[in-house]
């Protein structure tokens, strides 16, 4: 007795094709580098799209170790003061001028990440997205 055919399969149709060692490779290569099966890098290729490899590319500016020390420094500050607001701390001068400060901090930090970014932009780098 057979087994029944599964009707609820994505791709019902079985195509079988041999290939050499040398075009295996290529194809099994292919398929790592888009993050794919085998099958469907296979498809994607009859469909005449070629499939998008994803590589992880990584710009690390030098001023980002800088920058990321400061925001954690920053994220102290606010931990610090939120321990003491949760410990019954009343709003003082010392804890509001401690938290005024933290917050300027913030928005000059976030001010320096927006300069960043444009200044990336602007020498010709773009953030790496899918292409159509």
């Amino acid at each position: 007795m057979s087994t029944p055919k599964n009707t609820r399969c994505k791709y019902p149709h079985r195509i079988g094709v041999r290939v050499d060692d040398e075009l295996y490779e290529k194809v099994l290569n292919g398929a790592i580098m888009c993050d794919m099966t085998p099958s469907e890098f296979f498809r994607q290729m009859l469909k005449k799209r070629r499939p998008i490899s994803w590589q992880r590319i990584a710009v690390v500016p030098p001023e980002l170790p800088g920058l990321i020390e400061k925001y954690r420094e920053v994220g102290n500050e606010f931990n610090n003061l939120a321990h003491y607001f949760n410990a019954g701390g009343a709003l003082d001068v010392d804890s509001g001028n401690r938290l005024t400060k933290a917050l300027e901090q913030l928005k000059s930090l976030s001010g320096e990440v927006q300069a960043m970014i444009r200044n990336f932009r602007e020498n010709g780098h773009t953030f790496p997205g899918k292409n159509p």
